[in-house]
């Protein structure tokens, strides 16, 4: 189960995950790979961003395997150019379901979310998409009802929100171990005015703080910023590419030390507390890296072994 950290600054949106995969074996978490990144880029007609997510990783019928990250690969390259962000979103809700529609593996057995954010290309104003089966309360610390919207699709929620001048930071998948007081000095940075640079730092700051409480979460993290979209939009274009001036909000040393100090205090809490036993995760086998642009993944050899039940694995 990976923590995702996604941001919508005053001029950036952010995709923050860690890169760990763990799975269950018997009655303890075994760490399958520390180097896994979960964030996917893309573009559509009416969006430039990228998509990050977590939970159930990869499961197994029988002797195929199903790769969730490579099932949400296949859906972006088989949408159209010019196919509409919510139509995309109905292909991957689709899709997810679709795999596991099988005797041995029942409907919305498979819990994921997906954290799609980015820009709106003729608006020019953030969107960030919250797609899951995991929660049902809105994903967002303020609500403004003009700007968001909620609507079930086949077992999942799918929140959606348009930022105009405000800014957030939304918290998913094992977000459960990041303190209070961690989420508002990285929600009060980004309302101050803090760059995409500092809040990635404060965002793997939260990561691997969030590491050393359970061993669902690598202490390793990676970030994606919307700004590369751009770069590379401009390149192609032929236009000439002007490094933007890095916008200077409160002093990130500042942030960095109330951060660890409000992780510190956490801990201390924590620490007082009896220990307890590490939560068991699904079972599965080692994920494949996302197949190379404009290509399709190579298909799965199949397996000797007779048909069993799903294995799986935590994101």
């Amino acid at each position: 189960m990976t923590l995702l950290v996604t941001v919508a600054g005053s001029d950036f949106v952010l995709l923050s995950s860690d890169l760990r995969i763990t799975a269950a074996r018997r009655d303890r978490v075994e760490i399958i790979d520390e180097r896994f990144n979960k964030c996917i880029l893309f573009a559509r007609e009416d969006f430039n961003g990228g998509l990050t997510f977590t939970g159930l990783a990869q499961w197994s019928i029988g002797s195929r395997k199903v790769r969730l990250h490579d099932l949400i690969a296949e859906v972006l390259q088989q949408a159209e150019a010019d196919e509409k962000l919510s139509r995309v979103v109905i292909r991957l809700i689709d899709a997810i379901n679709a795999a596991q529609r099988t005797p041995a593996l029942r409907k919305h057995d498979v819990q994921v979310e997906l954290h799609l954010a980015g820009y709106h290309v003729k608006l020019d104003v953030p969107i960030i998409v919250v797609v899951s089966n995991l929660r049902t309360d809105r994903p967002w610390s303020a609500s403004t009802p003009e700007h968001e919207w909620q609507h079930t699709y086949d077992g999942f929620q799918v929140f959606t929100k348009v930022f105009g001048d405000e800014t957030d930071v939304i918290f998913g998948g094992a977000d459960s171990v990041v303190p209070v007081a961690s989420r508002q000095i990285i929600r009060k940075a980004v309302a101050g005015g803090a760059d995409a640079f500092d809040v990635a730092r404060l965002a793997r700051a939260i990561v691997e703080a969030a590491a050393s409480r359970t061993l669902l979460i690598g202490k390793d993290a990676v970030s994606l910023e919307t700004a590369l979209i751009d770069l590379i939009n401009q390149k192609r274009a032929g236009k000439p590419i002007i490094a933007k001036e890095r916008p200077r909000g409160e002093n990130v040393v500042d942030l960095m030390d109330a951060l660890r100090k409000s992780i510190g205090g956490a801990k201390a809490v924590e620490d007082s507390k009896p220990a307890k036993k590490a939560r068991k995760v699904a079972s599965g086998q080692k994920e494949m890296l996302m197949p190379i642009a404009g290509k399709k993944p190579g298909k799965e050899a199949a397996a000797k072994k007779p048909a069993s039940k799903p294995q799986r694995k935590s994101a």
